[in-house]
């Protein structure tokens, strides 16, 4: 079933697979925990070490909770700003185009720049060269990856991914490809094939 001109395709079984809570939880633990621990500590040893007035030393409790608050108030809005990213996490069919939404990133491809005889569901186990290596301009933690990469084969590639084996490689006349961890990669690739024929055959 194809889509009315102007309105976007959402089928859940063609969206990208959304972070799971094991990538949030390093988010929270690099942007949060992780910095207020090493301020609590760095504190500590130099109140211990009195590197500070001897007014902060008269008033311990007092300095360290400033400090750690005034790291918050950096690395909360930091940890707000990237978790409200990664669930930019989508994909629209829209208007004759494949619309990818991840993190900071976006591109809008029409269906006749994809090169669809040349696409294919990967096991990135078994095929090692189309796994994100380099990671040129993107956003990746364990289990989320999102950006420009290049692949082990050397491709660029505008990666959506949360870790998984399987992905959908969508090489483009571009220069680069679209490599996209979907709910089910075959059925989305048989819709593209499906809607690009008709654009074809004129």
């Amino acid at each position: 079933m194809r889509s009315a001109p102007g309105t976007a395709r959402i089928d859940p079984r063609l969206q990208l697979l959304p972070p799971d809570r094991r990538a949030r939880l390093w988010l929270l633990a690099l942007t949060l925990i992780l910095p207020v621990a090493i301020t609590g500590i760095a504190v500590g040893a130099a109140l211990a070490g009195g590197s500070f007035s001897p007014w902060l030393l008269d008033n311990v409790p007092l300095s360290v909770s400033a400090v750690i608050v005034l790291v918050l108030v950096v690395s909360l809005p930091l940890w707000l700003v990237l978790d409200r990213a990664m669930q930019r996490h989508r994909l629209l069919i829209q208007d004759g185009a494949l619309e990818l939404h991840t993190s900071f990133y976006r591109e809008r491809v029409g269906l006749d720049e994809l090169q669809l005889d040349a696409a294919r569901i990967i096991d990135v186990h078994e095929h090692t060269g189309y796994k994100p290596r380099l990671k040129t301009n993107g956003f990746a933690l364990p289990g989320f990856q999102s950006g420009w990469f290049r692949l082990r084969n050397k491709h660029k590639a505008l990666v959506a991914g949360i870790g998984e084996r399987r992905a959908l490689w969508l090489p483009t006349t571009r220069g680069h490809g679209l490599w996209l961890q979907v709910r089910q990669p075959q059925a989305l690739l048989d819709v593209l094939k499906d809607m690009a024929q008709p654009r074809r055959a004129r």
